[in-house]
């Protein structure tokens, strides 16, 4: 028989048990007692997981009440348990849901994630061809979606929202604390093993405000529908054309070439040139159009008088060693003449009698080389120099639109100075009273705009003309050396009707192919756009009886 265990191991070995033991209790404590909230909120993370509400976002709409963006009850469909590959497939030739997107899918729930989109803003057809599969693991969510009756119709304008509903670009992002509102939150009751059980709303989401525009829909179909046949005609990669009140409202602002935003993410993936707005980023010497402001700045510092003569030398001027030349050799102009010709050396011995400083100071006060301000993104500076920066023959390159850069809105305000007696106003797509900024008197803003108006009645700009009705305005060619060879950039920028404009419009189609000139290329378009103007405001022929 083998001895009992001495008395002090037994002891030993009580003391070391009861130790562990109050360890234990001690452990126990601590995890129920001290750390139960840590705890408690681990497994509210496991079993409840919060989810964004997306709220409705505000209508856009055109200044006759047509809506241009709007958000209709949709539905996003999601997985509560993982899919077998047969469910899948039914699926995918329902959904048309790529081979890529249920890999993704199944990775998802591989890695734990138990809640899983499966198609988002669906409309109700869908919606009832998923019920119909017979999927008891698909439940649906209420969603909105955004949705442009116009498709490609102001779709630079009004722009476009991604998945999550927030606006990516135009209107839709600029103004996306007033149209977005604010989301609301949802909260997914999990089980054990994560799958959906119950969903209550948290935060009911605050819907967005309406946004009512300058835009006149029927304006901008015209508009698009002349540029785009103009640009299409002369193979041109990219054009803008911006019609305008004299109050600075945008009527129409049209972008060629053009997107769907109803289909945003992927045409943006496969032609992302298309998204941008060349209305506001396209950058380009003006060329010629520049050259009603060179005789607004000489009329009113008093350097040139109506109806005197300038000297143009046969077509040629020699500025240092640079010899700048006419299209054609002119010798003695009248200063209407210089413009309607759009004689290059007339225009530079008319700004040869401006200091380079005030030169500069008319081409700043017109807002060349500045952003208008128009409530979009992606809008362009432009480059005009400062005057420290000029070279010997810096100025007579400026006079004739070469040598710095601007936009077509720019040019678009520009021209509504002439327009509206001589007051700059800002471009504006939101309604609202934004003070003017005279640039020169009625007077000298009277006289140009009948210089202009000549343009189109005798000079380059005939092109433009309606025979029943009056329009002034400039044409402008700019070449352009690339790489692969002389380009041009073609425009024309006016008013509308003569002798009491009602809207100012500018035109620039980039890169045309063949025929090149401002007055063959971008003239007709002008008149495409003021024949719809015409007809839109019944200014009518006049029928003798």
């Amino acid at each position: 028989m083998r001895p009992f265990p001495d008395r002090k191991i037994a002891i030993g070995l009580k003391w070391f048990l009861t130790f562990w033991a109050f360890l234990l209790i001690l452990r126990l404590g601590e995890l129920q007692i001290l750390k139960h909230d840590v705890f408690s909120k681990m497994k509210l993370r496991q079993v409840r997981v919060l989810k964004t509400i997306e709220p409705r976002r505000g209508t856009i709409y055109d200044r006759e009440g047509r809506i241009l963006a709007i958000s209709v009850p949709a539905w996003s469909a999601y997985a509560r348990r993982a899919l077998s590959d047969q469910e899948f497939e039914k699926l995918r030739k329902v959904l048309g849901l790529s081979r890529f997107q249920i890999k993704t899918m199944k990775k998802r729930w591989e890695k734990g994630d138990r809640f899983t989109w499966i198609k988002r803003k669906i409309l109700e057809e869908e919606k009832e061809r998923i019920k119909a599969l017979g999927i008891d693991k698909i439940g649906f969510l209420p969603d909105f979606r955004r949705v442009y009756p116009h498709g490609h119709m102001a779709s630079h304008i009004v722009g476009a929202v991604g998945m999550d509903g927030r606006g990516l670009w135009g209107l839709e992002l600029s103004k996306e604390k007033f149209l977005g509102g604010r989301p609301g939150k949802m909260e997914i009751l999990r089980d054990a093993r994560g799958y959906p059980l119950d969903i209550k709303t948290k935060k009911a989401p605050v819907s967005g405000h309406d946004l009512h525009l300058t835009l006149d829909l029927a304006i901008q179909r015209a508009a698009e529908r002349a540029l785009f046949q103009g640009a299409r005609a002369v193979k041109s990669p990219r054009a803008a054309a911006i019609v305008m009140s004299l109050q600075g409202e945008v009527l129409a602002m049209a972008s060629y070439p053009s997107f769907d935003p109803n289909q945003f993410p992927r045409e943006f993936a496969r032609h992302p040139e298309r998204i941008r707005n060349n209305a506001i980023s396209m950058v380009y010497e003006p060329g010629s159009t520049v050259k009603f402001i060179d005789m607004a700045a000489a009329l009113q510092e008093g350097k040139v008088r109506v109806g005197e003569r300038i000297n143009c030398g046969g077509g040629k001027i020699r500025i240092g060693k640079t010899i700048i030349r006419d299209h054609r050799p002119y010798y003695i102009l009248s200063l209407s003449d210089v413009l309607i010709h759009s004689s290059n050396v007339g225009a530079i011995r008319i700004t040869q009698r401006l200091s380079n400083e005030k030169f500069y100071g008319y081409l700043r006060a017109f807002h060349l080389g500045q952003k208008t301000g128009v409530e979009l993104p992606g809008e362009e500076k432009g480059w005009v120099p400062h005057p420290r920066l000029w070279r010997l023959t810096t100025k007579a390159y400026f006079s004739i639109g070469q040598g710095f850069a601007v936009t077509p809105i720019q040019m678009a305000a520009a021209v509504g100075v002439i327009a509206d007696g001589g007051v700059w106003r800002k471009p504006h797509l939101i309604p609202g009273a934004f003070p003017g900024q005279r640039v020169i008197s009625p007077q000298v803003s009277s006289i140009v705009l009948r210089m202009m108006r000549g343009v189109v009645e005798r000079g380059t700009g005939r092109l433009a003309s309606l025979s029943w009705i009056g329009a002034a305005g400039k044409t402008g060619t700019a070449e352009k050396i690339t790489p692969k060879g002389r380009k041009y950039t073609s425009s024309f920028v006016g008013a509308f009707p003569y002798p009491a404009p009602e809207y100012v419009i500018a035109v620039v189609v980039d890169e045309p192919k063949g025929k090149h000139y401002g007055g063959e290329v971008a003239a007709p378009i002008f008149r495409e756009i003021i024949l719809f103007l015409a007809k839109k405001n019944k200014l009518y022929p006049v029928v003798m009886k």
